[in-house]
């Protein structure tokens, strides 16, 4: 099971997301944006791998964000950016990379 972590604006992920643990990540994903805040920071710099699930939920509440003209921002350790890079999402995501994550 994912566990998450808000704090202030962001959404700590502790671990990675199952597809058990979607319903969970769009039911807080979505509370966090209808809560008003304009800038969410999704933090993956956890977590060690990074799966298709969590992309996936990663896209949709980017999508989600910028629909409501809200920013979000992923956090990624530089192992994870690698991926990020590979699937070509750092065009179309904003990406904070955490230095020294290996």
């Amino acid at each position: 099971m994912a566990q998450f972590e808000i704090q202030d604006n962001t959404l700590v992920m502790r671990s990675d997301l199952g597809t058990r643990d979607i319903t969970e990540f769009r039911r807080v994903t979505r509370e966090f944006l209808e809560a008003g805040h304009k800038d969410l920071v999704i933090d993956l710099s956890p977590l060690v791998t990074v799966s298709s699930t969590t992309v996936g939920m990663i896209v949709a509440t980017h999508l989600r964000a910028s629909e409501r003209g809200l920013h979000l921002t992923i956090r990624v350790g530089e192992k994870a950016l690698s991926l990020f890079e590979l699937m070509r999402l750092t065009d179309h995501l904003s990406i904070e990379v955490v230095p020294g994550e290996e």
